[in-house]
């Protein structure tokens, strides 16, 4: 009886993994397929006369520092003055967040990793934050 017990346990547990397997397969496809519909390379972005940042020149400098753009529904979160938040989903919880600050011709880049874990965001731990700085 125990051991009957335990083989379903056992049984419903790979079927568990296996699901989640399949569904992290999907998403790398489906991130792969976005890759290819709008390729990164052609991303160019002219600076505005002012300190706002586009989304698209936001994407454009992260990249020119090697840092990490979200995957998922990346949008402009706050506007103000020099500051520029965008924010977006990496995977099932993870979500980043990117200020960007305009100097001048400089602008100061701040990434944290983060996840919406629990209803809200919060900062990984495990996952110090990044600084940058780039010219426009």
């Amino acid at each position: 009886m125990m051991k009957s017990i335990q083989a379903k346990w056992l049984l419903a547990l790979i079927v568990l993994v296996g699901l989640g397997a399949g569904a992290y397969v999907m998403q790398k496809q489906h991130r792969e397929n976005q890759q290819e519909e709008s390729p990164v390379s052609s991303v160019t972005s002219r600076p505005s006369k002012n300190n706002a940042l586009s989304l698209t020149e936001a994407q454009m400098l992260i990249q020119k520092v090697n840092g990490e753009w979200p995957s998922d529904n990346q949008k402009i979160l706050s506007q103000s003055g020099n500051k520029t938040v965008v924010g977006g989903g990496v995977g099932a919880q993870g979500y980043d967040k990117i200020t960007y600050t305009v100097e001048g011709q400089q602008v100061h880049i701040h990434e944290e990793f983060g996840t919406l874990d629990g209803g809200k965001y919060s900062v990984l731990d495990y996952m110090p934050a990044k600084d940058y700085t780039v010219d426009r």
